[in-house]
């Protein structure tokens, strides 16, 4: 971070403000208060995904709190709309950028599951046990995608018809 620092000021941007995102994984919480407590001035904001602990297993309802440190918030979030969602309300990005990013995740999330299912099909003999894996973990994701849109329902209307189906059925499976 210094040494990108220096090189900034040394080009005549001594005001720019930066961004820190990492992961509750390893070390990134830490660095990243490290550097706050050197240079409070120069960071606008953290953000950490809140990912899952191998240790001890993530549990959903134990999440970091957001906090401050030296006047420079700390964002933890789980899914990119979470991460959004607290920059928007931060003003980081304005609502259209909230909405692309919105959209964005839910597209992949859909995406990337037909596609993990395309490949389970094509292969000859697949355990239930896999099947069953990948759907609980999908379910998951949506469930927790879908906790982190209800925190911006005023970009309504913004999923498209065929998601409201599956956005209503994993709210009732959580409920």
């Amino acid at each position: 971070f210094e040494l990108m620092l220096r090189n900034d000021i040394s080009q005549g941007y001594e005001n720019n403000k930066y961004i820190i995102i990492g992961d509750t994984g390893e070390k990134d919480e830490d660095a990243a208060e490290r550097i706050i407590s050197k240079y409070p001035s120069n960071i606008k904001a953290v953000f950490l995904h809140n990912v899952y602990n191998m240790k001890n297993q993530y549990k959903p309802n134990s999440k970091p709190v957001d906090r401050t440190v030296s006047g420079v918030p700390i964002f933890y979030f789980r899914t990119y709309i979470g991460a959004a969602v607290k920059a928007y309300y931060a003003n980081i990005i304005n609502k259209d950028a909230l909405k692309r990013i919105t959209i964005q995740a839910i597209d992949e999330l859909r995406s990337s599951h037909q596609s993990t299912i395309s490949k389970l099909t094509e292969m000859k003999v697949v355990p239930q046990f896999i099947i069953d894996r990948n759907q609980r973990a999908y379910d998951s994701r949506w469930s927790e995608l879908v906790d982190d849109a209800n925190q911006c329902s005023f970009l309504i209307p913004l999923v498209p018809k065929d998601l409201l189906f599956k956005i209503d059925s994993i709210n009732a499976q959580v409920n």
